[in-house]
């Protein structure tokens, strides 16, 4: 998906936005405008002690646990003050012999964590809270997320915000500007014999 210009309104429930599976490989490219990406909302986590919803989107690589490699998804978006709101295992994520990327080349951009609505719009039936996400690497995989320039905010609960395990790579890195970031499991966080790489310019 190429976007050339526009303030955008990107939607999905599941694996959309740059999501890759097995054999896969998933592009959204967008070149400007002040855009607004939402992923999730709808099917339920398969984690029984925390709340939230499934969203595998957003620059994600996907491979399901034990039964095929990932693939390559990856989200690119060549400025404007842009929102990201994505709910687990989304926004430069790798996941299962997988590769995610995401990076933003400019402006004022906020990656407010799990959605803020029900996919239909409506009051989300589960609390907010985001599990694996903005930029991850877990089970030999591997995501990358990139901020370019821009006053940015980052904001997770727990396993996001820079976060690795199990054998993986994971780097967060943002070049410019005044900067958030917050994650209730630490951000730049490493566990298992991976990597983690935190930089902020």
């Amino acid at each position: 998906l190429l976007d050339k210009a526009g303030n955008d309104d990107y939607r999905t429930a599941l694996l959309g936005q740059g999501a890759g599976g097995p054999l896969g490989f998933g592009l959204l490219d967008d070149l400007a405008g002040n855009d607004h990406y939402y992923a999730g909302g709808k099917y339920p986590d398969g984690y029984d002690d925390t709340p939230g919803y499934n969203g595998w989107s957003q620059g994600a690589g996907v491979g399901p646990r034990g039964v095929a490699n990932g693939g390559i998804g990856v989200l690119l978006d060549g400025g404007g003050d842009d929102v990201y709101e994505a709910d687990y295992f989304s926004h430069g994520a790798g996941y299962w012999f997988a590769l995610g990327f995401a990076r933003d080349f400019g402006g004022d951009d906020q990656r407010v964590g799990s959605t803020r609505t029900a996919f239909d719009g409506g009051e989300r039936a589960e609390k907010r809270f985001l599990r694996w996400g903005i930029g991850f690497g877990c089970h030999y995989a591997a995501g990358y997320l990139i901020d370019d320039a821009g006053n940015d905010e980052y904001l997770g609960e727990h396993a996001c915000v820079g976060f690795n395990w199990d054998i993986g790579i994971t780097a967060l890195i943002d070049l410019a500007g005044n900067d958030r970031y917050q994650a209730g499991s630490g951000v730049g966080a490493c566990f298992n014999s991976g990597l983690t790489v935190f930089f902020d310019g």
